[in-house]
Order: C-alpha cells, then sequence, then structure tokens
C-alpha cells in the first residue's frame, strides 16, 4: 500500500520555506519511488512560468489531486528510475524546468530539470536521503 500522508503533514508542506519542501520533496520521492503529475488524455501538463515551460510534480497523490483544476486532470505516477533516466533527460533537451511541490495558493521551488536530476543522482549514489525528525 502506498504512504499516504496526513492532513496534519500535507498542512506542514505548506508551511515549509523552499529549502525544506525541496528537501522534502527529493526524500519522499525517493522513499516512494515515484513521482505525481497532472495529466490528461495527452499526457502529463505543463504550466507556462513567464516564457518557460514548467512540470509540476509531487511526492504524492494527494498533493497532485490538491491541485487539479479542470475536470480533465488527474494525477498520474511514473516510477522515479524512469523519471529520473527518461523523463528530466526529455525535459533537458527541450529545456523545460520543474516545480516542486506547488499548491494552489503559492507557487514551488522551480529547478531546471538538469539541476533537479544531478540532485537525484547525487542522493540515490550516496544513499543519505533521510529526512531529519
Amino acid at each position: 500500500m502506498r504512504y499516504a500522508p496526513s492532513q496534519q503533514e500535507l498542512q506542514e508542506i505548506a508551511g515549509m520555506q523552499a529549502a525544506q519542501r525541496l528537501q522534502y520533496f527529493l526524500t519522499r520521492v525517493i522513499e516512494a519511488e515515484e513521482v505525481w503529475s497532472l495529466a490528461d488524455e495527452q499526457g502529463w501538463v505543463m504550466r507556462e512560468n513567464g516564457d518557460m515551460a514548467v512540470l509540476p510534480i509531487w511526492p504524492y497523490r494527494q498533493c497532485a489531486d490538491a491541485c487539479i483544476t479542470e475536470t480533465d486532470l488527474h494525477a498520474h505516477a511514473t516510477s522515479l528510475d524512469h523519471f529520473v533516466e527518461s523523463i528530466l533527460h526529455t525535459l533537458i533537451t527541450q529545456n523545460i524546468y520543474v516545480e516542486v511541490l506547488p499548491a494552489r495558493e503559492t507557487g514551488g521551488v522551480l529547478l531546471s530539470a538538469g539541476e533537479l536530476r544531478s540532485m537525484f543522482k547525487s542522493l540515490m549514489e550516496s544513499g543519505e536521503y533521510f529526512l531529519e525528525g
């Protein structure tokens, strides 16, 4: 059974500073071994941020579900390995950014796909990805 964050945990995420949100995301995605985004019948949904294309991503379905604003959207997961090795590679070649843990009310942490891929690879190789506390 997949981990489901409590309502209190979801509220705590909303109050985290950018660095905390990023660390939380990295740790939880590695633990769950999956990444969530929003999709429609054509695939994952990007959004525009100025002149940048951005892919919003979350560690849990509940976080993605909370950001659905259109009836044709649904939360969609992919394995961490596929995300790091294939999807991030594609995003890098297309110069698409990622937005980590956005909420309806606030934006998430904006990173290049290359930055996020480097972070994942470093953490996965080191094995040091546990949350404190």
